[in-house]
């Protein structure tokens, strides 16, 4: 086996004369001290799961771990972050009179970052002996501890023993009955392991009511400190003595420190004072204003149970939420949304809601209806608006979409809704009729000298397909208005159309294609109540009183409905006045007519439907 000693120290050994009234240990040369220590680290060095006895047994005080120093020179310099390497010197306490054979403790290694949370943790022990009495002896750690540049290391949770006088109480008889090592043993909760300037650094945190601080209490290197909170002015702190900052605000401070030796680069600690007890500062979502609905929905983001949530402006609550967490009719504006748990309140943060969209007036609009020309309508918006979109619609689906100028061409008929959207809202709906194009009338033609063509004679032209006929019989000349054209040379006729009221002209009839349609029998042998049909239905006219002074009233059978016309004229062909135009029902009709101011005449009323036309004498008295 090796022997422990160097040969040095065997020359060294001499003979130890012991009185009765020294033990043994206290003869004990110097460097065999250490290397009997060391002895005993190796032998106790590995991890360990030990078992302790209860704190409350350790009564007897006597022996401490007093001090852990590493071999930091002064001003030694590193580069933050980097590892770096330092022998551990451990000091022990001997308060009795008597010399002890062997001191042990546990302990956990605790490596702390600048800021001072952990960065490791790890089991840590030794065993040192002899221990000389009523004194603090030294002892190095046989092994270097590493760590990163900026850190700071500690020996927390520590548990001390140690044996009594006798020459058979060793490390080996520690180290193996850790249960029964009371009562002479001890604990310690901390113990700062020294590596140049350092500071216990304890930390208040803020409330709702009060202000956080740090009390800092500078250690190692070489007294007086001085101690800077950030850039401010550095104060000095002697020896064991502490410098707290007061009133400081939630946040991460920064703590320099130096010491008597001026170092130009100072320890650098952190520390952060978070606000205890406070409510977090909330957030939200707005449902803003719609076209339809003015004001706005406000949805805190995760809400707390037990937390109040508030709206306010200047400092007054406009709102508070329901226990969702939910704002509702939240009118347009800025608000502070804060968040209160009993005195504790958050800080605010902004909510906006938006004014309502506005929504376009229902617009109006004229319509160019379609001509016996142009099939389709153009519909113009009434004072458009720039900026806002026009459409009309059918059944909800756009069918078309104005122009720029608020005009809609090439309308098909049918009926639409005319809406206006300025993007974002629509207007109520207004209804726009298109009217099927109007159609061409039809006419037949009475030849009353069925030799026109050739020699002299008389027209009457009956229309259908519309009203206010106008009358032709050159294609060019429109102003008769009866339909009966009299005296006429031959070839006077040329061109026979009709033009309604929508403007809408026949096609053109020449002499030469006209079949003549007349109704027989002559006037002149019409009895003064007898209706004449000239048709294959069963369509009637009476008129009574016959003979009359002013008024007569007509009674129209009508054999089916269709568009009938109720006309009276004088001996000559003349048109006298029109009774009825439109629409007749089928079965009886009732018309009146009123003719004053007239002498005693003979008339002819005409009744046309759909072009069956039944005739009739008329008898004015005079009065």
């Amino acid at each position: 086996m090796k022997s422990i000693f160097t040969s040095g120290q065997f020359q060294n050994l001499r003979p130890a004369n012991l009185s009765k009234d020294k033990k043994w240990a206290d003869y004990l040369f110097s460097p065999l001290k250490i290397l009997f220590f060391t002895l005993l680290f190796f032998i106790s060095s590995n991890s360990f799961a030990q078992t302790f006895p209860s704190a409350s047994s350790c009564t007897s005080k006597d022996l401490s771990l007093v001090s852990a120093t590493l071999d930091v020179v002064k001003c030694e310099n590193c580069t933050q972050g980097d590892s770096v390497f330092h022998n551990l010197t451990v000091g022990i306490n001997n308060k009795t009179g008597s010399t002890r054979t062997s001191f042990a403790f546990w302990a956990t290694l605790t490596i702390l970052n600048s800021d001072g949370t952990t960065a490791s943790t790890t089991p840590i022990q030794g065993c040192f002996g002899p221990i000389p009495k009523n004194t603090t002896t030294n002892f190095p750690y046989p092994k270097k501890l590493g760590y990163k540049c900026g850190q700071s290391l500690e020996l927390t949770n520590i548990w001390e023993a140690w044996t009594d006088a006798s020459p058979g109480s060793t490390c080996p008889i520690l180290l193996a009955n850790t249960s029964t090592i009371n009562p002479k043993c001890g604990t310690n909760p901390l113990l700062n392991i020294i590596a140049g300037v350092d500071a216990n650094i304890d930390t208040v945190n803020a409330t709702c009511t009060t202000l956080g601080s740090i009390k800092v209490k500078p250690f190692g290197g070489t007294a007086p400190y001085k101690v800077a909170l950030g850039n401010n002015t550095p104060v000095s702190v002697a020896a064991g003595d502490s410098i707290t900052f007061s009133n400081l605000a939630p946040g991460t401070y920064t703590i320099n420190l130096t010491d008597a030796n001026n170092c130009p680069n100072p320890v650098v600690r952190t520390r952060t004072i978070v606000a205890t007890g406070s409510v977090a500062t909330p957030a939200a979502t707005v449902t803003q204003p719609t076209c339809t609905v003015s004001t706005a929905t406000v949805t805190v983001t995760s809400p707390v149970s037990g937390v109040t949530y508030t709206l306010t402006q200047s400092g007054v609550v406009k709102y508070t939420a329901a226990s969702d967490g939910t704002f509702s009719s939240v009118a347009t504006g800025t608000y502070g949304l804060t968040a209160t748990n009993g005195s504790c309140s958050s800080n605010g943060s902004n909510v906006t809601v938006n004014a309502q969209p506005s929504t376009p007036a229902a617009p109006s609009a004229s319509v160019t209806q379609p001509t016996c020309t142009v099939s389709t309508a153009t519909v113009t918006v009434t004072s458009p608006v720039s900026g806002i979109t026009y459409t009309l619609t059918q059944s909800g689906v756009v069918k078309y979409t104005a122009a720029s100028d608020g005009t809609f061409s090439s309308v098909a008929t049918g009926t639409y809704g005319l809406n206006a959207s300025n993007g974002t809202c629509s207007s109520a709906g207004s209804d726009i009729t298109v009217n099927a194009p109007p159609a061409s009338p039809t006419f037949t033609v009475c030849l009353v000298q069925p030799t026109l063509c050739a020699n002299s004679g008389s027209v009457t032209i009956s229309a259908s397909g519309g009203s206010g006929f106008s009358y032709s019989i050159d294609g060019t000349d429109f102003t008769n208005n009866t339909g009966i054209f009299n005296n006429l040379g031959s070839g006077s006729v040329s061109s026979i159309q009709v033009k309604n009221s929508d403007g809408c002209i026949s096609a053109p009839v020449s002499c030469n294609d006209i079949t003549s349609n007349c109704a027989p029998p002559a006037i002149g042998v019409v009895a003064p109540t007898q209706s004449i049909k000239i048709a294959s239905d069963q369509t009637t006219v009476k008129a009574y009183p016959n003979p009359f002074n002013t008024q007569v009233k007509f009674v129209v059978n009508a054999a089916h409905a269709g568009n009938g016309t109720l006309e009276i004229f004088n001996i000559v062909g003349q048109k006298v006045k029109t009774v009825y135009h439109g629409h007749v029902a089928a079965g009886v009709n009732n018309f009146d007519m009123n003719l004053p101011g007239q002498k005693n005449a003979n008339l002819i009323y005409r009744f046309i439907l759909d072009n069956k036309v039944v005739t009739g004498k008329l008898i004015q008295l005079n009065q």
